[in-house]
């Protein structure tokens, strides 16, 4: 009888967890992203101010209620680390994308185009995992709207089941509701596809 009880109390204990690769060129706010997703859930977070480059990969654990985690794994974005994004994309366990674009540079626009479309041309199951584009800064950019239109082509050129673009200014918490109940909605709707982990 414990043994059952045990078993019952675990089953409902557990919680699923999401594995969420973000990627985006150096100084694109990845980090920034994560440390603010987890002020807007109210969990404790690092001052924006205080946070530096990722080199080579962090790995954060956010609660997102009390039956969902996210383990996010933050793959840096500086050109001698970006080998390291085919091997995420090439992992079975990966529920969801976020790709972060500096809006502020728009003289890196076509090459954060070109690394997102490269890991799709070499892993191309990728297109059944939800991608959340989030275009960050757009507080300091003149024309976002080129930004929208050419991750949108982009994305629908790659036949990517499950997309959207959004625009935040990641000092502003409440900006990440949109892209992070995005992204769960559609982890839940995929579950079937790609199955969440259990801790």
């Amino acid at each position: 009888m414990f043994h059952l009880a045990r078993s019952v109390y675990k089953h409902w204990n557990l919680r699923e967890q999401h594995d969420i690769l973000i990627l985006g060129l150096d100084g694109s706010g990845k980090t920034s992203f994560i440390e603010t997703l987890k002020a807007y859930l109210s969990k404790p977070s690092k001052a924006l101010n205080k946070i530096q480059p990722t080199i080579g990969q962090n790995v954060s654990f956010v609660s997102m209620d009390t039956h969902h985690i996210w383990k996010i794994i933050d793959v840096s974005g500086q050109e001698s680390f970006r080998y390291l994004w085919d091997s995420y994309f090439n992992k079975d366990n990966i529920h969801g994308i976020v790709y972060m674009v500096d809006t502020s540079d728009s003289d890196r626009l076509q090459e954060s185009i070109n690394e997102l479309q490269a890991r799709y041309v070499n892993t191309p199951a990728a297109v059944d995992i939800p991608i959340a584009v989030v275009l960050n800064k757009t507080d300091q950019c003149l024309d976002v709207s080129s930004f929208i239109d050419r991750f949108t082509e982009l994305m629908i050129d790659l036949d990517v089941k499950r997309f959207n673009v959004f625009q935040i200014t990641t000092a502003q918490p409440n900006d990440l509701q949109e892209p992070s109940e995005w992204l769960r909605t559609q982890l839940q709707e995929n579950k079937e596809l790609i199955p969440p982990s259990y801790r």
